[in-house]
């Protein structure tokens, strides 16, 4: 089975490719969290913070009342009530009432008075209020959407969601979950964002195509043909390209894609291994693993596979690579010290450091976007655990069964993927290891999964 290709050397879907063998430990002992509750009074916004690691994270429960339609032409199913019901869960930061039973009560009854009774739904332990109407005219849809705050009985947030086609009726349901997350938080949702990942074919692994899925786990497609050999995708230029190792021509080559109109290119063709792609927006440029000059060392060359520059010169396998934000450091993996441990080089001086002395075996760095923690899986009692660590060695701490972390555009989320309930497939969850949810179910198993930039900064 072919990971992240991780340099191993053991052959793989006998093709005698070695899959990359690397360090993964530590993890943080902080995590992003919400405040326990959010503050009454006008609306207050939860901050969220940076907690240690023996604090209890309470979610904030919201109630979203079914949205009740102003047209005489109706949607056949509630689907703008789930997609945002699913979107505030998957956040991560909220959860619904503990009792559906007793909210939809007060749900009923608010209706029967024609107003909202507040006190109620504290009773309940309902922190927020989400109203919301719409109208369907001819080909489009739009939503009229309310947020109270149940404590202070005031109305925080208020927008009208216009022009959008009835068959883009689940993008607006992830407009207004992301706006909902944006205003109570401060934070921004990656509802709408995507996720790519390797889809397994068959259980022998005979077939593993690249794909793609909503951050939800809906609209999965495939973008490589069936029956090829896929591997280790990333996100490229702008969104917009895709970067991915292919046996196409039966060498592991690094090929590009353009997602509108999945147009591919060769960008690294030498002989031997050209894996594990990432891509830097600040850098422009790619970094990957290359054996072209008989060891496993990371390279960069920019999006159309010019100007190669090998930045790791050893003895030891290298591979992994990860960008810091900023373009600045690459994070990757080494056995230089005797097991696959992660390492940091700094672009400018070329300086390198260890990160990682916790665990024999830690690898799949992986940068947050806001630069303050690096996820990696770690092989602890024979299995891999999502592990996090601050950049500069300090806050390791172990999450959850799983490897091959990316975090979402916001810092907050992480997808990984994980064989927890028999075959891989990709999870998401909030970066302090809990709100696990599994997003694919993939017949063959997913894995590689590398979550999109999105529209969230």
């Amino acid at each position: 089975m072919i990971r992240r290709l991780h340099v191993s050397l053991r052959p793989i879907a006998a093709m005698t490719f070695f899959c990359l063998m690397m360090a993964l430990a530590s993890a943080q002992d902080a995590q992003p969290t919400a405040s326990a509750s959010p503050t009454s009074g006008s609306g207050a916004v939860p901050r969220l913070e940076i907690y240690g690691s023996g604090a209890q994270r309470q979610l904030i429960t919201i109630y979203v009342k079914p949205f009740m339609a102003k047209s005489a032409q109706k949607l056949s199913d509630p689907v703008l009530d789930r997609v945002i019901n699913k979107d505030l869960l998957l956040s991560g930061i909220f959860q619904p009432p503990a009792n559906i039973g007793f909210a939809q009560e007060n749900d009923r009854a608010d209706a029967a008075r024609g107003t909202i009774q507040f006190a109620e739904w504290v009773r309940i332990g309902v922190y927020y209020l989400v109203t919301a109407e719409y109208t369907i005219e001819g080909n489009g849809i739009q939503a009229d959407v309310r947020v109270y705050d149940t404590a202070s009985q005031q109305y925080i947030y208020g927008n009208s969601y216009k022009q959008y086609p009835i068959d883009q009726v689940r993008r607006l349901g992830h407009d207004i979950a992301n706006d909902i997350i944006q205003r109570i938080t401060g934070s921004a949702g990656v509802n709408g964002t995507q996720i790519l990942f390797v889809a397994q074919g068959d259980s022998m692994g005979r077939s593993k195509q690249v794909a793609i899925m909503d951050a939800d786990g809906f609209n999965v497609r495939t973008l490589t043909a069936a029956g090829e050999l896929a591997a280790t995708p990333c996100w490229g230029l702008n969104g917009t390209e895709i970067y991915f190792t292919t046996y196409r021509d039966y060498n592991p080559d690094l090929a590009g894609m353009l997602l509108r109109n999945r147009y591919q290119w060769r960008l690294s063709g030498q002989s031997g291994l050209n894996i594990s792609p990432a891509w830097s927006e600040a850098a422009r440029r790619i970094a990957l693993v290359m054996t072209r000059d008989g060891n496993s060392e990371i390279y960069t060359i920019d999006s159309r596979g010019n100007g190669r520059e090998r930045l790791t010169v050893n003895r030891a396998i290298d591979s992994s690579p990860a960008w810091s934000p900023d373009g600045s450091q690459i994070a990757f993996t080494s056995d230089r010290s005797g097991s696959p441990q992660i390492y940091v080089m700094d672009l400018r001086t070329r300086e390198e450091r260890r990160l990682t002395y916790d665990g024999n075996y830690n690898d799949g760095a992986a940068w947050s976007p806001d630069g303050k923690y690096i996820a990696f899986h770690s092989r602890r009692d024979g299995e891999f655990q999502v592990c996090t660590i601050r950049p500069d060695g300090s806050g390791m701490r172990v999450l959850t069964e799983g490897e091959d972390p990316s975090w979402a555009p916001n810092s907050l989320l992480i997808a990984f993927s994980s064989k927890r309930n028999g075959n891989s497939q990709i999870y998401s969850m909030y970066g302090d290891g809990t709100a696990i949810h599994q997003l694919t179910n993939i017949n063959g198993g997913a894995q590689s999964p590398s979550w999109g930039p999105g529209r969230a900064k």
